[in-house]
């Protein structure tokens, strides 16, 4: 807990401080009780990404230089808009199971639909902060994207415009940036874990080639269920910043 001062020196209440382990205890529970959803989620935005990106990959040969550079910008921004569209209904219906409000399927889809361009320039608003950041150094493009963090989801929950979607965010991860900035390392960390695992077993037992482009798709269909659970993990930390923001503490546990 972490203590808020009156401003005459006087502590006047407590804040629930923002933890890790609170967020991975809510991403459980919320997870399980959601799975089918969570996963169909991201196995559909999978087949999105991969699809196009798998596609642009294996024509690359065919054409000149400028042709292959422009395919690679093109695939990876829509691997960030597909991403970044399926994190806000991820984030949507997190919110709403927070709140403990009615969750309507086909409701959120025309939400996000509805937002769909907002939440794409917020998207192109990080990445040119972030690219900004990494124009200078590493860290700062690291401290971009954690700041920014919270940014997708306040305009998919709040339907904020896409500067005060950003402001929004930095003001949120104000003071818990380091927490924040962990849980991407571990999310990070375990990513990278099952895809050596996976590029074993491609290479050994299966006895494949690991420069094969089957091997990115079997490192997706693997990450399937880790991806969708750290969405939602993500998803949670938005929700019990928030409810820190804004001193609603009863919704701090789904």
């Amino acid at each position: 807990m972490s203590t808020v001062s009156s401003g005459l020196g006087v502590s006047w209440h407590e804040v629930p401080a923002f933890r890790i382990s609170k967020v991975w205890s809510a991403a459980r529970k919320i997870y399980s009780q959601h799975f089918a959803l969570f996963l169909a989620i991201t196995l559909v935005g999978t087949a999105v990404i991969s699809a196009p990106a798998w596609l642009a990959v294996n024509t690359l040969s065919g054409f000149g230089r400028p042709l292959r550079v422009s395919l690679l910008v093109l695939a990876m921004l829509w691997i960030f808009i597909a991403g970044a569209l399926g994190q806000a209904l991820v984030a949507l219906i997190v919110f709403q199971r927070f709140r403990h409000q009615p969750e309507a399927t086909n409701a959120n889809l025309r939400r996000i639909a509805s937002r769909a361009l907002p939440l794409i320039l917020t998207v192109f608003g990080v990445i040119g902060i972030a690219l900004v950041g990494l124009l200078a150094l590493v860290i700062p493009c690291l401290i971009a994207v954690t700041v920014y963090s919270a940014a997708v989801p306040a305009c998919a929950v709040e339907g904020l415009s896409p500067g005060a979607s950003l402001t929004r965010s930095a003001d949120l991860t104000l003071s818990h940036r380091w927490r924040i900035f962990g849980l991407a390392i571990e999310f990070g960390i375990v990513s990278g874990a099952l895809n050596k695992i996976v590029e074993l077993a491609w290479v050994g037992p299966l006895g494949q080639s690991a420069t094969s482009s089957y091997l990115s798709v079997a490192n997706g269909i693997v990450g399937v269920v880790p991806t969708s659970f750290f969405m939602v993990a993500f998803a949670i930390v938005y929700c019990q910043l928030r409810a820190i923001k804004e001193g609603d503490y009863a919704s701090l546990a789904p």
